[in-house]
């Protein structure tokens, strides 16, 4: 139960996901990371083939949580997402961009013989972000001009979930506010896991709270999570960095999670 709890509220209803074109006028690139979520820059990234862009995270070994593959296209944006599990059980995220704005996220998972497809597709209008899925609007994401993530409501329920996330002066989420639940996050000073990825802070956010299995990447973006507040004990998380000083292995006491950290070179 703890646990759950955990997840629920650090992601609100984003993390539900896990079990369960439109008006620019909202930026829906602004800020992004680093060159606004917009560049031409990069090169051709997958699967950490050839790049001109160093640093940028392809391949997670979770331990017991499966092993994550990232690919990127031309503008170093996710392009695909697999997760992999004991050899039988796999996720895989698919993304379009229309007109350089997220559109549709395609995620299959299950087993691979059988697996389950849902589409998620994006509309933006006034500094909001509408997540339908699977024909259901299921979503909304309040954001600023810089491209992070104010707000997150849960709209399919009546009346909807809505958690708020507070952050620091590097942009890192430090609190995360829903009915009857707060939960704080501090962070090291060293170059974020998703530093480099072309996409802004809520986009990366959501989709890695709805692909991957490991709590602390949907916010290690512009540095890295050290520590979620909880009651009695809180979870604490720990890097060893390269010469970039970006993280290349991560131990926690959340449940064990662990892993190794491949980037581009």
């Amino acid at each position: 139960m703890r646990k759950l709890l955990l997840v629920a509220f650090l992601a609100s209803s984003l993390m539900t996901l896990q079990s369960c074109g439109g008006d620019d006028s909202v930026t829906p690139n602004g800020g992004g990371n680093n060159n606004g979520g917009n560049n031409g820059g990069g090169g051709n990234n997958g699967g950490g083939g050839n790049t001109t862009t160093a640093n940028l995270p392809i391949f997670i070994d979770g331990d017991l949580n499966g092993d994550t593959t990232i690919e990127y296209d031309s503008k170093d944006r996710f392009s695909k997402i697999t997760v992999e599990k004991n050899n039988s059980n796999v996720s895989i995220t698919e993304f379009k961009y229309d007109n350089d704005v997220l559109s549709e996220i395609k995620k299959s998972s299950g087993t691979i013989s059988n697996p389950v497809t849902e589409y998620h597709t994006f509309t933006y209008s006034n500094n909001s972000v509408r997540i339908n899925i699977n024909g259901k609007d299921d979503f909304e994401i309040s954001i600023d001009n810089q491209g992070l993530a104010l707000q997150t409501a849960l709209i399919s329920l009546n009346p909807p979930y809505i958690t708020s996330y507070l952050y620091d002066s590097n942009k890192n989420v430090i609190s995360s506010i829903a009915p009857r639940y707060k939960q704080d996050m501090t962070y090291d000073n060293s170059n974020g896991i998703f530093k480099n990825v072309n996409m802004p802070q809520w986009a990366i956010f959501y989709t890695l709270t709805m692909s991957v299995n490991l709590i602390s990447l949907p916010v290690s973006i512009y540095n890295n999570l050290t520590e979620i507040s909880y009651v009695p004990d809180p979870y604490v998380f720990q890097y060893t960095y390269n010469s970039d000083n970006y993280p290349i292995t991560f131990d926690s006491t959340y449940y064990g999670q662990k892993g190794d950290i491949t980037y581009s070179k």
